[in-house]
């Protein structure tokens, strides 16, 4: 017996299961959310950086499939909506690659990885949540030049951090680069018809 309780007591513990289904579907999902909050709550910010990169690589394997399958069957709407997801899960795969590598390369102490680790301890949710409500609405109160001023501004901060991640992706010789030469692309011609559109009101689009 006491070898018994030795042994239960080397064992690590365990995080708590989540109570059994209590037939209400919405509670449900609650519980599970505040299980999945409370796991999270308890891993480094390097846990929750290559947890998020696994569930992104496998976001993109998905889409790649299923990109391949839409080619194949020939539906062009559906591909291009793929083509956009694998283009933006390489961004987000690029942007985690590069703050995994400032937590495991900087010292303890440097800004950049002090910067990281705030932002990965941040509740991002939360933090989404509010950010949308803010944008909705300061945009119900914009004329349609402002909102198209405010579309440009994101779209030109858009482009500048996919270049950053472009330049890294081809110092680091990631298999990505194609994908955001191309992400990239996009996004100038994006902005290149904002402007224009601006310009046709009669606003400066400098």
């Amino acid at each position: 017996k006491k070898q018994a309780q030795s042994s239960d007591a080397d064992k690590p513990a365990s995080s708590p299961e989540p109570e059994a289904a209590s037939g209400d579907a919405a509670a449900d999902a609650i519980a599970r959310a505040k299980a999945k909050r409370d796991a999270a709550s308890q891993m480094s910010p390097q846990e929750k950086l290559e947890q998020n990169l696994a569930s992104l690589k496998k976001r993109k394997a998905n889409a790649e499939d299923k990109l391949k399958q839409a080619e194949e069957a020939g539906d062009e709407d559906k591909a291009e909506k793929l083509r956009s997801a694998v283009e933006t899960a390489a961004e987000k795969i690029a942007d985690t690659e590069q703050k995994l590598a400032a937590l495991t390369s900087e010292s303890p102490e440097a800004p950049e990885r002090k910067a990281v680790e705030a932002e990965v301890e941040a509740d991002p949710a939360a933090a989404a949540i509010a950010k949308a409500m803010a944008a909705r609405e300061a945009a119900a109160k914009q004329s349609p030049a402002e909102k198209l001023k405010s579309d440009i501004e994101k779209l030109e901060k858009r482009v500048a951090s996919t270049e950053q991640k472009l330049k890294a992706a081809q110092e680091e010789g990631s298999e990505h680069v194609e994908i955001l030469q191309n992400s990239l692309s996009k996004q100038q011609d994006k902005l290149e018809q904002s402007r224009e559109q601006l310009r046709a009101m009669g606003e400066d689009a400098s």
